[in-house]
């Protein structure tokens, strides 16, 4: 659904359909989705809930199962499909949580931009236009961090 009068802050709504069902989320919440995925416990909001869309729900990326009869438009491996903006990009698990932690590999970023154009996901903002480089990934897996595992950008 696109914004409108009625519903100004559709173009936040993301959805993210899977084999069990679809998850809401906003661009607040996603970002608690990626931070489950990264340290492997739901987040603790502690009450900055009230900054999500109603609606929007927390989930594990890495924990849904693909949708049946889908393939990643990046690899061709079964995956979920992200909706925003009037956008529907099947991803796989794996390349969900890299794509809204604005980490996808250069050739991934490649893929999208020609497949999407410029869309927020993943514009200059997020990546080098030329390379596909990240510019500033959010929550990098690293081996070489205080013990965490987490890094920031």
């Amino acid at each position: 659904m696109a914004a409108d009068a009625e519903n100004p802050l559709e173009f936040l709504r993301i959805m993210v359909v899977h084999a069990d069902g679809i998850e809401n989320a906003c661009p607040n919440s996603i970002i608690g989705c990626a931070i489950w995925a990264v340290t492997g416990e739901e987040p603790e909001w502690r009450g900055r809930r009230n900054g999500f869309l109603p609606g929007s729900t927390l989930f594990n990326p890495l924990e849904l199962r693909p949708v049946p009869g889908v393939q990643s438009v990046i690899s061709g491996e079964p995956a979920v499909v992200y909706k925003a903006d009037g956008n529907e990009i099947p991803l796989t698990p794996e390349e969900l949580l890299r794509f809204i932690r604005h980490d996808l590999h250069p050739e991934e970023f490649r893929r999208l931009h020609e497949k999407y154009g410029q869309i927020h996901e993943i514009h200059e903002d997020f990546y080098e236009p030329e390379t596909g480089a990240a510019w500033q990934p959010i929550l990098r897996r690293d081996a070489g961090t205080d013990g965490s595992g987490i890094s920031g950008p």
